[in-house]
């Protein structure tokens, strides 16, 4: 795989040097003044602040009592969340939009690999191989989609949320979002035929919580349940199909990615990966960069090539046992 990655890394360099720099040239003048826009933006919670805390000293000298620092830092705060928002807003526009001219460049590099963003209906399941309870929303970042080294795999950044309902103070009904998972799906097509159902979770207190026909299985290794749960309608099978090299190398995962928690799932004719993780992966064109920057895209490159790894990490593209 090492040789592998190596003649993505030179095709990946050469086609960011030839191609994507040339589009990239455009897009610095915008960068600049869209940066330019956000921290004139990031000025004004200082400015409300000031101001109320001016209005509010002056109301004081004039007619005496104590300050109400609520009337001085909750506008702050507010105008503070509402500038942070647009910024947001701004920056991954920016982004999308430089990537809406590069990634198609680049995905080639990785063979027959496919980018796009904001749409991914098989995001349902995780929900349907049970790693996901229950959600009422999901949002989806970037989703790579095609195959490599003849292994169909599709490869998306989500969010599952749940809409929570509540009472304010004064007796109105409204709603909060609660995330329930965020991190990134891999879905790979298997080449070994198996008919059960298994799944590998965080180890948990409550076991089978929630689960349909899923029955909770004790394995051998001790070190691995000490970490992870396995849940499975086929006992016999999931012991064929967890064995100690996979186990270990689902633990090294985990550690690679810096992940908070992973679990897998052989369901249907597809090994699932949920690699939960806080930070925003295949970032790019920052504001705070220069969009020629090459740092950010070899990231992003990396970020990428760790997941096609996982073809050899867990021998799909051989017909072998796991």
């Amino acid at each position: 795989m090492e040789e592998q990655k190596n003649n993505y890394c030179d095709e990946f360099y050469k086609k960011f040097k030839t191609v994507c720099l040339p589009a990239l040239e455009g897009f610095e003048k915008e960068r600049k003044t869209w940066l330019n826009i956000s921290i004139a933006l990031f000025i004004v919670p200082v400015l409300v602040l000031i101001a109320c805390c001016y209005v509010e000293f002056t109301f004081i000298m004039v007619n005496g009592g104590s300050i109400d620092l609520q009337k001085i830092f909750v506008p702050a705060v507010i105008s503070g969340a509402l500038v942070f928002g647009i910024y947001a807003f701004i920056a991954k526009t920016f982004e999308n939009k430089v990537k809406g001219k590069v990634m198609p460049i680049l995905c080639g590099c990785f063979g027959n690999l496919q980018w796009s963003q904001g749409v991914y209906p098989s995001h349902r399941i995780l929900k349907d191989a049970e790693l996901i309870n229950n959600y009422d929303k999901c949002t989806v970042d970037d989703v790579f989609t095609g195959s490599v080294k003849d292994v169909p795999l599709e490869i998306a950044e989500l969010k599952y949320l749940k809409i929570e309902r509540y009472t304010d103070s004064d007796g109105r009904t409204r709603t909060r979002e609660h995330t329930v998972w965020k991190g990134v799906l891999v879905q790979f097509k298997m080449n070994k035929n198996f008919s059960g159902h298994t799944i590998v979770k965080p180890d948990a207190l409550i076991k089978n919580l929630g689960f349909s026909k899923l029955k909770h299985t004790t394995l051998e290794d001790v070190v691995f349940e000490r970490k992870f749960d396995v849940f499975t309608d086929d006992e016999v099978e999931a012991r064929y199909l967890l064995t100690t090299a996979f186990m270990e190398r689902l633990t090294n995962i985990e550690t690679a990615f810096k992940a908070k928690n992973i679990s897998c799932a052989f369901y249907q004719d597809k090994l699932i990966l949920a690699i939960g993780v806080n930070q925003d992966l295949f970032s790019v064109a920052s504001l705070f960069k220069p969009v020629n920057d090459e740092k950010q895209f070899f990231t992003m490159f990396e970020e990428i090539n760790s997941l096609l790894h996982l073809i050899e990490h867990f021998k799909l593209n051989q017909k072998i046992g796991l």
